[in-house]
């Protein structure tokens, strides 16, 4: 069997549990893995900000790790499995379509929608703006709303 890969964004939204399960869920289900990636987007400010940038540098890579920690102990529960983490910096679509580009032990991509929004999110829509079927992944993509029980019956 092959070892399958799921690749989350992590973020603070509500969404983001919902897609943090439901590939934990698919992990079980495939004997798989989850991957936990979380990207810093640098502050803005030239180079006269250069020592204000550093600070924030390491504040975000400090709240980069706070959050992965939370994230990792669920995965964890869920699976049994301590997932890999992957911290970058960059703009975020930019980088999670990079993480899928460049990382060929990833098999799938796992996003949750935005509920509240008509515009599903600034990350699925790059990823449908640059071509989803130029990814060697597929990419998939839960509904921000779906319940715990409709997750279970689905994964």
């Amino acid at each position: 069997m092959v070892n399958t890969n799921f690749l989350i964004l992590v973020d603070d939204s509500e969404e983001m549990l919902v897609a943090l399960k439901f590939a934990c869920l698919r992990a079980n289900s495939t004997g798989g893995r989850v991957t936990l990636a979380y990207i810093i987007e640098p502050s803005s400010g030239g180079e006269n900000w250069l020592a204000i940038s550093s600070i924030a540098k390491q504040e975000g890579l400090k709240d980069a790790k706070s959050l992965l920690k939370q994230y990792v102990e669920k995965v964890e529960k869920i699976t049994g499995k301590t997932p890999e983490t992957i911290i970058r910096e960059g703009k975020i679509a930019e980088e999670f379509i990079n993480i899928i580009i460049e990382d060929k032990t990833i098999s799938i991509a796992v996003l949750a929608a935005n509920a509240n929004s008509a515009n599903p999110g600034p990350v699925i829509t790059s990823l449908i703006n640059k071509g989803i079927g130029s990814f060697h992944v597929p990419i998939t993509i839960v509904p921000g709303s779906i319940t715990d029980y409709e997750l279970e019956s689905i994964a």
